[in-house]
């Protein structure tokens, strides 16, 4: 991605430069204290108090449906269920088109192998059962999507309850959504892969309760990883999630989606809120990329943990969204950076801006950007600890 985006070495150069700073500890702390917030009824209370013109009841309303149980009414059933038998190889395609459109497929217990692209062009269910794992192998990755499984013009497709396994090395992608609103991807694991779930101009999007161990050979020189990249698509729901071990966990864009109950850790970043870079293709030659940064996200109650640089990075002109009582411990600089304009990954990004941050006050949190506002934390002087901010563009 964007030349690899220089993440390896300037990242990490820059984590131990930051690292000694902070043994100093010359921070500010802010001394308004946020209440304990335990579950979504107490952030939505505390929203409603604090917030009452955005989080209106409807607002409210909205976002608690977002983050409870998917609805799944408007899969309508109209196909045949296929069972995948187990020990199945290079069968998947042809299980999906016989089940057809409103169809569902059943992976039966056991190891499925698949070798190349498998392409859902309409509404699906692929439901596994307990013990399903399909072991994805996929030619080597060359920036363009070769292989996993391709949901392109699937509205209300479900994917559950499946473990997706990279069985070549540096598999690129398990699960590629496109052009398909309403899509659930719930109770998963995925492991080993470049990129675990990718989300391209799908709207409604549900990633619920999966566990992803990404790819890390990025920390040796390799290819980023990222486990859940929502690159275009309005009001996605990403909630009760893990994320282990990837340049980015959670890499978030587009409008007024909710990170809810995630947990991060052993990433570079715990959770992006960006503008993915339009250099990735799908898998019929199209340019992927953001069309705008993360914006009108609530970001909350996530932990993010022992990352090698920081919890919640907000960076790349991503602006107005809210950052509710996160928490997390061990993060090598910081727990939440709000980024100015910078060079950070090797190209120009413009600066953060008019976001929103409540924090709990043992949360390290550096502000760079514009109009930013952070109410409890633990403040970084950036007069002892500069930004790296750079001229803008």
């Amino acid at each position: 991605m964007r030349k690899s985006m220089h993440l390896l070495l300037l990242t990490f150069l820059f984590i131990t430069c930051q690292k000694e700073q902070l043994r100093n500890d010359d921070i500010q702390r802010d001394e308004q204290n946020l209440p304990n917030l335990k579950s979504a009824d107490d952030a939505f209370l505390f929203l409603n108090n604090n917030m009452p013109d955005v989080y209106t009841p409807a607002e409210i309303s909205r976002i608690r449906q977002m983050i409870g149980e998917p609805k799944t009414g408007d899969f309508k059933r109209s196909g045949k269920t296929v069972e995948l038998p187990s020990g199945s190889v290079d069968a998947l395609q042809s299980a999906v088109d016989e089940a057809g459109p409103g169809g569902m497929v059943v992976v039966k217990s056991g190891e499925h192998t698949e070798n190349g692209l498998v392409n859902v062009e309409y509404p699906l269910k692929l439901i596994g059962e307990n013990g399903a794992t399909i072991l994805i192998n996929t030619p080597p990755f060359t920036g363009q999507i070769a292989g996993g499984i391709w949901f392109n013009h699937a509205n209300n497709s479900q994917i559950r309850n499946i473990t997706f396994s990279a069985g070549g090395v540096l598999a690129p992608t398990a699960l590629l959504i496109q052009n398909s609103d309403r899509v659930v991807i719930s109770d998963n694991m995925f492991t080993k892969f470049l990129i675990s779930i990718m989300v391209q101009h799908s709207d409604h999007i549900t990633i619920r309760k999966n566990h992803i161990t990404a790819d890390n050979s990025w920390q040796t020189g390799g290819p980023n990883a990222v486990g859940i990249m929502h690159v275009n698509g309005k009001s996605a729901s990403i909630y009760s999630n893990t994320a282990n071990n990837a340049v980015f966990g959670i890499w978030c864009c587009d409008r007024g989606g909710v990170s809810y109950g995630n947990n991060t850790a052993g990433n570079l970043y715990g959770q992006i809120i960006c503008k993915v870079p339009a250099d990735l293709m799908d898998p019929d030659g199209e340019i992927i990329g953001a069309d705008d940064s993360g914006n009108h996200w609530l970001i909350a109650l996530n932990e993010s943990s022992n990352n090698l640089y920081a919890g919640i990075v907000v960076i790349d002109g991503s602006n107005n969204n809210v950052l509710l009582a996160n928490s997390g411990s061990g993060n090598m600089v910081y727990d939440i950076d709000l980024v100015g304009p910078t060079e950070r990954f090797g190209f120009f990004t413009p600066t953060s801006y008019k976001n929103r941050v409540y924090s709990y006050n043992d949360q390290t949190i550096k502000d760079c950007g514009e109009d930013n506002k952070v109410i409890g934390g633990t403040l970084i002087d950036t007069g002892m600890y500069p930004c790296d901010n750079v001229e803008v563009q």
